[in-house]
C-alpha cells in the first residue's frame, strides 16, 4: 500500500515546497533568532505548515529597516511585495507569491494578526502571553486545490518585466477609525509602488476618503510616473466619486 503522502498531487507537492522554502530561508536569514521550529499537519481534506522562530520579529524588523512610526505600517509595506531588508539575498517575492498560493496565509508577531484569505487581507491586534517575541507564520492547503505555483506567478508577472504587478489593500494605510484624507496617508501607501508597472488599489471596505488623500495617489503619484497603470477596485459610490473628480482635473 502507497504511504498517505504519495497520493498528494504535484500541485499541492510543488505549492508546500516552495512556500515551506521561502518561509523558512526567511527565518534562517531574518529573523536574527536562534532556533526554527516546524510543524506540518495534514488529514483527508487539508494540509496546514507552521513555521516559528525566536528572533526579533517580522514587522519590527520591517519598522526598523523603513524607520516606521508604527508596527501596522509594516503589514502594509509586507503586503505590497517586492520589500527585503535584506536585497542581496531576497527579492522580498516570497511572501508575496507564498500568501497567494496558499489557502490560508497567516503571521502572528509583535501582538499584531495579519491574514491573507480569500484575496482579502484581515488585520487584529491580538495579544497572547504565551507567545513571547518571534514569528509564527501559518499557512493551510486543500489537498484538492486546482492552483498550481505556475498559475499563480504568472498573474503578477510576465516574461519582459518580471514580477510587475501587485495588488494593495488601501485600508491597510490606516486604522479602522480613521479616515484615509491626508496626503502622508496616501504617500505611506505609495511607498515602494514605483518598482511595479502595474498597481491595483483594493478600496475594499473603505467607507470614505478625502479630497487631499485621492489627489496625492490619482494626480501627484500618477503625474511622476506616467508609465505605471493605476487601477482601482471594490470602490463604492463615495469613493469612486472622489477618484473620478480628481481624475478629471488632472
Amino acid at each position: 500500500m502507497k504511504p498517505k503522502c504519495m497520493s498528494y498531487h504535484p500541485n499541492v507537492y510543488k505549492i508546500c515546497q516552495y512556500g515551506f522554502t521561502e518561509i523558512f530561508n526567511n527565518a534562517i536569514d531574518h529573523s536574527e533568532g536562534s532556533h526554527i521550529y516546524t510543524r506540518i499537519e495534514s488529514d483527508d481534506k487539508k494540509l496546514k505548515i507552521m513555521i516559528m522562530d525566536n528572533g526579533v520579529g517580522i514587522f519590527e524588523k520591517i519598522q526598523r529597516a523603513l524607520h516606521l512610526s508604527s508596527i501596522r505600517e509594516s503589514i502594509l509595506h509586507l503586503s505590497k511585495g517586492k520589500f527585503t531588508t535584506d536585497p542581496s539575498k531576497h527579492s522580498g517575492e516570497g511572501i508575496f507569491f507564498t500568501s497567494r498560493m496558499f489557502d490560508s496565509f497567516s503571521i502572528f508577531s509583535s501582538d499584531m494578526y495579519y491574514s491573507f484569505k480569500n484575496n482579502d487581507w484581515f488585520l487584529s491586534d491580538e495579544r497572547r502571553e504565551d507567545f513571547g517575541k518571534g514569528t509564527t507564520i501559518t499557512m493551510e492547503l486543500s489537498l484538492s486545490t486546482t492552483k498550481t505555483t505556475q498559475e499563480v506567478m504568472d498573474r503578477y508577472a510576465d516574461v519582459e518585466i518580471g514580477f510587475g504587478k501587485t495588488i494593495v489593500a488601501v485600508r491597510l494605510s490606516a486604522n479602522e477609525d480613521d479616515p484615509h484624507i491626508s496626503r502622508s496617508q496616501a504617500k505611506r501607501l505609495l511607498m515602494g509602488l514605483d518598482r511595479f508597472k502595474y498597481v491595483v488599489l483594493d478600496f475594499n471596505r473603505v467607507q470614505e476618503v478625502g479630497q487631499a488623500f485621492i489627489d496625492e495617489i490619482f494626480r501627484v503619484f500618477q503625474n511622476e510616473y506616467p508609465d505605471i497603470t493605476l487601477d482601482h477596485v471594490n470602490a463604492n459610490a463615495s469613493v469612486l466619486s472622489m477618484i473620478e473628480r480628481v481624475k478629471a482635473t488632472k
